[in-house]
């Protein structure tokens, strides 16, 4: 961008691959974007798909790598415009329903964790799984619903 206004993104929970992430785009994507005008965010978001097509890679890394850039450009479009996104996009409102991501495999108790999620007034969460068996995936699911209702 330019005026030194710098988009920033975040890559999530990608630690395990963040730097494999940070290579994509400084390798593959960053050079397919120079020259480019970045407010043009569709063609600069063509020009960095190639770096999804290497077959010899998780296709995912590609993927998040151009997210990132996506989120960074309209960073920098928000800032340059001195407008919030939502702003920006034609939105008349400042406030938006929000959802949590949820479920992680870790020591916390589903029903806890669903209790403090529904106190933070959130419309609903995206639930973990796929790090264990369908059965045992199926049966936390059904504990975070039994929590919710308990708590709605």
């Amino acid at each position: 961008m330019q005026n030194g206004i710098v988009g920033e993104a975040w890559a999530g929970d990608e630690d395990a691959a963040l730097l494999e992430i940070a290579a994509i785009v400084q390798q593959e994507i960053a050079p397919n974007l120079l020259g480019r005008d970045g407010s043009k965010v569709e063609s600069c978001w063509q020009a960095a798909r190639p770096a999804t097509f290497n077959i010899l890679r998780d296709r995912r890394l590609g993927l998040v790598a151009c997210a990132c850039v996506d989120t960074a450009l309209w960073d920098a479009l928000g800032k340059s415009a001195g407008l919030p996104l939502w702003k920006l996009w034609g939105g008349f409102r400042n406030a938006l329903p929000m959802i949590a991501i949820g479920g992680y495999y870790d020591d916390i108790p589903i029903a806890d964790e669903m209790e403090q999620l529904r106190k933070l007034g959130l419309a609903g969460i995206k639930f973990k799984v796929g790090g264990r068996s369908p059965a045992e995936d199926a049966a936390r699911v059904l504990t975070a619903r039994r929590a919710r209702a308990r708590i709605s």
